[in-house]
Protein backbone atom coordinates (compact mmCIF):
# COMPACT_ATOMS: atom_id res chain seq x y z
CA UNK A 1 0.00 0.00 0.00
CA UNK A 2 1.22 3.35 -1.21
CA UNK A 3 1.44 6.97 0.72
CA UNK A 4 -1.68 8.39 -0.64
CA UNK A 5 -0.55 11.89 -0.81
CA UNK A 6 2.48 11.17 -2.85
CA UNK A 7 1.18 11.72 -6.27
CA UNK A 8 -0.17 14.90 -4.84
CA UNK A 9 2.53 16.03 -3.36
CA UNK A 10 4.94 15.28 -5.83
CA UNK A 11 3.21 15.07 -9.19
CA UNK A 12 6.06 15.19 -11.31
CA UNK A 13 7.90 12.52 -9.32
CA UNK A 14 10.04 13.09 -6.20
CA UNK A 15 12.15 15.67 -6.14
CA UNK A 16 16.17 15.70 -6.59
CA UNK A 17 18.04 18.25 -4.99
CA UNK A 18 21.34 16.76 -6.10
CA UNK A 19 20.55 18.21 -9.71
CA UNK A 20 19.80 21.70 -8.45
CA UNK A 21 21.61 24.12 -10.69
CA UNK A 22 20.83 28.07 -10.52
CA UNK A 23 20.26 30.63 -12.91
CA UNK A 24 23.70 31.75 -12.56
CA UNK A 25 25.20 28.48 -12.85
CA UNK A 26 25.87 28.18 -8.88
CA UNK A 27 25.48 25.29 -7.56
CA UNK A 28 24.33 24.66 -3.47
CA UNK A 29 24.56 21.00 -1.65
CA UNK A 30 28.68 20.90 -2.44
CA UNK A 31 31.20 20.27 0.26
CA UNK A 32 33.93 22.81 0.23
CA UNK A 33 36.59 21.74 3.12
CA UNK A 34 40.52 22.66 3.74
CA UNK A 35 42.76 19.86 4.10
CA UNK A 36 43.83 20.27 7.45
CA UNK A 37 45.74 18.26 10.07
CA UNK A 38 42.92 16.55 12.91
CA UNK A 39 42.21 18.72 15.13
CA UNK A 40 40.62 17.91 18.95
CA UNK A 41 37.22 18.50 19.63
CA UNK A 42 36.41 21.89 21.34
CA UNK A 43 36.15 21.96 25.30
CA UNK A 44 32.58 20.95 25.93
CA UNK A 45 30.47 19.72 23.49
CA UNK A 46 29.41 20.71 20.10
CA UNK A 47 26.03 21.65 19.21
CA UNK A 48 23.87 19.16 17.50
CA UNK A 49 23.08 19.20 13.85
CA UNK A 50 19.67 18.25 12.71
CA UNK A 51 18.78 16.77 9.17
CA UNK A 52 15.23 16.81 8.79
CA UNK A 53 12.99 14.52 6.69
CA UNK A 54 10.19 16.98 4.82
CA UNK A 55 7.31 16.79 2.27
CA UNK A 56 10.08 17.54 -0.41
CA UNK A 57 12.79 15.12 1.06
CA UNK A 58 16.11 15.51 3.19
CA UNK A 59 17.09 19.03 4.58
CA UNK A 60 19.69 20.00 4.79
CA UNK A 61 20.45 17.23 1.31
CA UNK A 62 24.34 17.47 2.67
CA UNK A 63 25.11 17.95 6.43
CA UNK A 64 28.89 17.72 7.43
CA UNK A 65 29.29 17.01 11.07
CA UNK A 66 32.77 16.64 13.44
CA UNK A 67 33.58 13.79 15.09
CA UNK A 68 31.56 13.36 18.60
CA UNK A 69 28.74 15.60 17.57
CA UNK A 70 25.20 14.51 17.60
CA UNK A 71 23.75 14.29 14.81
CA UNK A 72 19.90 14.46 14.95
CA UNK A 73 17.24 13.04 12.23
CA UNK A 74 13.51 13.75 12.58
CA UNK A 75 10.55 13.59 10.79
CA UNK A 76 8.83 17.25 9.71
CA UNK A 77 6.47 15.12 6.75
CA UNK A 78 2.94 15.13 8.57
CA UNK A 79 2.04 14.63 4.81
CA UNK A 80 3.80 10.86 4.89
CA UNK A 81 2.54 8.67 7.43
CA UNK A 82 5.17 5.92 6.78
CA UNK A 83 8.92 7.29 7.08
CA UNK A 84 12.30 5.75 8.56
CA UNK A 85 15.81 6.52 7.70
CA UNK A 86 19.08 4.09 7.10
CA UNK A 87 22.22 5.00 7.04
CA UNK A 88 25.04 3.05 6.35
CA UNK A 89 28.80 4.10 7.25
CA UNK A 90 31.51 2.41 5.89
CA UNK A 91 34.27 3.42 8.65
CA UNK A 92 32.07 4.62 11.54
CA UNK A 93 31.43 1.40 14.00
CA UNK A 94 27.70 2.48 14.01
CA UNK A 95 24.78 3.09 11.48
CA UNK A 96 21.03 3.42 11.95
CA UNK A 97 19.19 0.31 11.24
CA UNK A 98 16.02 1.28 8.75
CA UNK A 99 13.91 2.22 11.85
CA UNK A 100 11.04 4.23 11.78
CA UNK A 101 11.04 8.28 12.30
CA UNK A 102 7.29 8.89 13.29
CA UNK A 103 8.15 7.25 17.04
CA UNK A 104 10.53 10.49 17.53
CA UNK A 105 14.02 11.86 16.52
CA UNK A 106 16.71 9.45 15.81
CA UNK A 107 20.33 10.23 17.11
CA UNK A 108 23.59 9.25 15.71
CA UNK A 109 27.25 10.16 17.20
CA UNK A 110 29.78 9.35 14.51
CA UNK A 111 33.42 7.67 15.90
CA UNK A 112 35.46 8.81 12.66
CA UNK A 113 35.67 10.78 10.03
CA UNK A 114 34.28 9.45 6.74
CA UNK A 115 33.41 11.17 3.28
CA UNK A 116 30.00 10.84 1.78
CA UNK A 117 27.53 8.67 4.03
CA UNK A 118 24.65 7.98 2.25
CA UNK A 119 21.25 8.64 3.94
CA UNK A 120 18.33 7.08 2.82
CA UNK A 121 14.82 6.85 3.77
CA UNK A 122 11.91 4.10 2.36
CA UNK A 123 8.50 5.13 2.41
CA UNK A 124 6.36 2.98 0.92
CA UNK A 125 6.41 3.36 -3.03
CA UNK A 126 9.36 6.29 -2.55
CA UNK A 127 13.19 6.86 -1.88
CA UNK A 128 14.81 10.12 -1.59
CA UNK A 129 18.65 10.18 -0.44
CA UNK A 130 20.78 12.55 1.17
CA UNK A 131 24.35 12.89 2.26
CA UNK A 132 26.33 13.38 5.50
CA UNK A 133 30.10 13.62 5.97
CA UNK A 134 32.39 13.60 9.58
CA UNK A 135 35.09 15.58 9.43
CA UNK A 136 38.40 15.80 12.32
CA UNK A 137 38.19 19.37 11.78
CA UNK A 138 36.35 22.65 11.71
CA UNK A 139 37.39 24.07 8.35
CA UNK A 140 34.28 22.97 6.38
CA UNK A 141 31.01 24.32 4.52
CA UNK A 142 28.31 23.61 2.11
CA UNK A 143 27.24 25.73 -0.14
CA UNK A 144 23.86 27.52 0.18
CA UNK A 145 20.99 28.01 -2.42
CA UNK A 146 23.64 30.58 -4.31
CA UNK A 147 26.71 28.35 -4.33
CA UNK A 148 28.26 30.87 -1.28
CA UNK A 149 30.52 29.09 1.45
CA UNK A 150 32.34 30.43 4.16
CA UNK A 151 35.41 28.85 5.95
CA UNK A 152 36.24 30.83 8.66
CA UNK A 153 39.44 30.79 11.26
CA UNK A 154 41.82 29.37 8.43
CA UNK A 155 45.85 30.08 10.05
CA UNK A 156 47.57 32.51 7.59
CA UNK A 157 49.19 30.73 4.82
CA UNK A 158 48.48 28.48 1.95
CA UNK A 159 45.75 26.02 1.72
CA UNK A 160 44.39 23.30 -0.31
CA UNK A 161 40.50 23.26 -0.64
CA UNK A 162 38.87 20.44 -2.24
CA UNK A 163 35.33 20.70 -3.25
CA UNK A 164 33.00 17.59 -3.80
CA UNK A 165 29.23 17.46 -5.27
CA UNK A 166 28.08 13.69 -5.97
CA UNK A 167 27.52 14.38 -9.67
CA UNK A 168 30.98 14.66 -9.43
CA UNK A 169 32.43 12.97 -6.92
CA UNK A 170 34.71 11.11 -9.29
CA UNK A 171 36.49 14.41 -10.25
CA UNK A 172 36.50 16.36 -6.67
CA UNK A 173 37.64 20.32 -7.85
CA UNK A 174 40.96 21.53 -6.12
CA UNK A 175 41.73 25.05 -5.51
CA UNK A 176 45.01 26.56 -3.44
CA UNK A 177 44.46 29.55 -1.94
CA UNK A 178 46.23 32.06 -0.19
CA UNK A 179 44.87 33.48 2.87
CA UNK A 180 46.53 36.63 4.76
CA UNK A 181 46.32 38.10 7.88
CA UNK A 182 43.18 39.92 8.82
CA UNK A 183 41.78 39.90 5.29
CA UNK A 184 39.09 37.96 3.89
CA UNK A 185 40.05 35.34 0.49
CA UNK A 186 37.30 34.92 -2.16
CA UNK A 187 37.70 32.08 -4.06
CA UNK A 188 35.31 31.41 -7.06
CA UNK A 189 35.23 27.53 -7.96
CA UNK A 190 33.76 25.91 -10.84
CA UNK A 191 32.90 22.50 -10.24
CA UNK A 192 33.41 20.11 -12.87
CA UNK A 193 36.34 22.15 -14.95
CA UNK A 194 39.94 21.90 -14.50
CA UNK A 195 40.98 24.63 -12.23
CA UNK A 196 39.70 27.16 -10.48
CA UNK A 197 41.33 30.50 -9.06
CA UNK A 198 41.62 33.08 -5.94
CA UNK A 199 40.74 36.56 -6.45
Amino acid sequence: MGEPRLAELWPDGTPDPSTEVNEDGSVPNCVVWAVAEPAPAPTGSLPPVTMRFTDTGFAPHVLVARIGQEVVFRHDAPSLVHSCVRLTPRRNTQGLSPNPLTGGPRTWVPDRSEKDIRVETGCVAMLVHAHVWVLDHPHFDVTAEGGRFAIGDLPPGRHDLRVWHEHFADRGVEVLVEVRPGKTTEVDVQVGVESSSPR
